[in-house]
């Protein structure tokens, strides 16, 4: 098998399940290392139920364990991004059935025939599998390569960093405020301050999210404390620029617009899978990110993909693993696009100064289920 991945803990984690299954299998990362990136991130409790399930000899709770929990969100762990994509990341380089290749960008993709393997090309070097994962995001390149219409823009751009509060007091102080520390709304810019202590040592996180507006921001060179200036507060100033005094600088620079997916009405005819190769995760539905909801989809597309592929045996024909595809993404399409348009309404609301209508317990026992 072929998986294709940035850095993302679901291609880590289909590389797993597959292994499991037996396969052998080829990850290819286009970055030349696995760096200490990303901002907080939320794993709600279908997410680690998947996990379980892909991993079955191995104990999740060692990395739920490492997250504070969410109060009124039972058995959501929130983590540090990089937490979770090292977890993983240190099971699959001890997995001799797998091969992670790194620094390697994928070209084209060759699956024209039903009697051969399906054939990739990283710059010149030719690769065969049974089937190509796409686990490699919002700006995928197999979804592309796949003719489907890319990830659409939100009209929101984010801005993420971390810092250390040691030995600053106005930070310090925020260390005793439970998880959101702070999170002021400036207009129609969101800022949260998610305070990790004391699971890692006086550590705070933060996310700034804004509309877009080319009058305004100015990409790679407009930051977060030109957004808050005009609106903050006495407190909100003190506390803010001490954090980003102590943030890295290209943190502070370095935004990202937000995308998400446009998810087909049809739900018998997937989300664009064809032949031997098909995407997951964000490449496949990225929702907007309110409430972390993202890894834990993906681990749950990893959970029954691996379902779906477990009592296929040799030879696979292309049609074969195309009928296995789309039957797994018409299953998680029902689910996908649910949560996505709950997902959307609590993010237009929260940038309007807004609750969006509380979960219902039915509705959040339903997700939290899981699959």
């Amino acid at each position: 098998m072929l998986l294709e991945q940035i850095n993302c803990p679901s291609g880590l984690a289909a590389a797993l399940g597959f292994s499991a299954l037996g396969w052998t299998v080829d990850l290819l990362e286009k970055h030349a290392s696995f760096d200490v990136r990303g901002s907080t991130l939320g794993l709600a409790p279908n997410g680690s139920k998947a996990l379980t399930e892909i991993l079955p000899n191995e104990d999740v709770s060692t990395l739920t364990d490492m997250g504070l929990n969410v109060p009124g969100f039972k058995g959501v762990s929130v983590l540090g991004w990089w937490i979770i994509r090292d977890w993983l990341l240190e099971r699959v380089q001890k997995d001799l059935n797998i091969h992670l290749r790194m620094n390697v960008k994928l070209y084209s993709i060759d699956d024209t025939s039903d009697d051969s393997k399906v054939w990739v090309d990283c710059q010149g070097v030719q690769l065969e599998g049974d089937l190509v994962i796409g686990a490699d995001g919002v700006h995928s390149q197999v979804r592309s390569l796949l003719n489907l219409e890319p990830n659409i823009s939100t009209g929101y751009r984010v801005w993420r960093g971390s810092a250390s509060a040691d030995g600053e007091p106005v930070l310090e102080g925020l260390l005793d405020k439970g998880i959101r520390a702070l999170n002021p709304l400036w207009g129609t810019t969101t800022a949260s301050i998610f305070n990790h202590h004391p699971k890692l040592h006086k550590r705070l996180n933060w996310v700034v999210t804004a509309q877009e507006d080319a009058s305004v921001i100015d990409p790679g060179v407009t930051t977060p404390l030109d957004l808050a200036k005009p609106f903050w507060n006495n407190e909100e100033e003190g506390v803010f620029s001490k954090l980003w005094e102590r943030s890295e600088n290209h943190e502070l620079t370095k935004s990202f617009e937000l995308f998400t997916a446009q998810l087909p009405d049809n739900l018998d005819k997937g989300w664009g899978g064809s032949g031997r190769v098909t995407i997951i995760g964000d490449a496949a539905h990225a929702i907007r990110p309110t409430t972390g909801f993202g890894t834990a989809l993906a681990f749950e597309d990893v959970a029954i993909l691996c379902r779906k592929f477990k009592n296929i045996k040799d030879p696979m024909t292309r049609k074969t693993c195309e009928d296995v595809i789309l039957a797994f993404e018409n299953e998680r399409l029902k689910r996908i696009k649910v949560i996505s348009e709950q997902q959307k309404e609590a993010a237009e609301a929260a940038h309007r100064g807004e609750q969006s209508q509380t979960w219902s317990e039915e509705f959040k026992l339903w997700v939290y289920a899981g699959v």
